[in-house]
């Protein structure tokens, strides 16, 4: 029987999951690499309050290695997990992606509205 099984996760995505004789459950945990915030197709309003347009980037999965972080594909900059990155919102649609050293990545898309867009949204 082959050591590897395939594994279906909630989003369709393959995951390799060796078996319990080569490597532990957990460690597979760790290499998963996910974008936890903002949540994938978010949507937010920017408030222009000081300090209030400010989000913390976060994974899970993300385990010891450095993450590196593009927003419509230009860097951000670095986080650890006692070191995090936070950015700040702009109105928009955007692109968010995320890198680890050991080559895992995910990406999600969010959005950013002006209130005044809102407010016209709604007769």
């Amino acid at each position: 029987r082959n050591p590897i099984q395939v594994a279906w996760d909630a989003h369709g995505d393959v995951e390799e999951l060796p078996s319990s004789e080569t490597r532990p459950h957990s460690a597979t945990r760790q290499e998963t690499l996910r974008i936890t915030s903002p949540a994938p197709g978010a949507t937010y309003i920017h408030t222009r309050v000081q300090g209030g347009d400010t989000i913390q980037l976060s994974t899970s999965g993300q385990g010891s290695d450095p993450l590196h972080w593009y927003l419509n594909d230009r860097y951000l900059g670095a986080s650890t997990h006692n070191e995090p990155l936070y950015l700040a919102l702009e109105p928009g649609a955007h692109k968010l992606t995320c890198f680890s050293d050991s080559g895992h990545e995910d990406q999600v898309r969010f959005e950013v509205l002006r209130p005044e867009r809102q407010a016209r949204s709604h007769p």
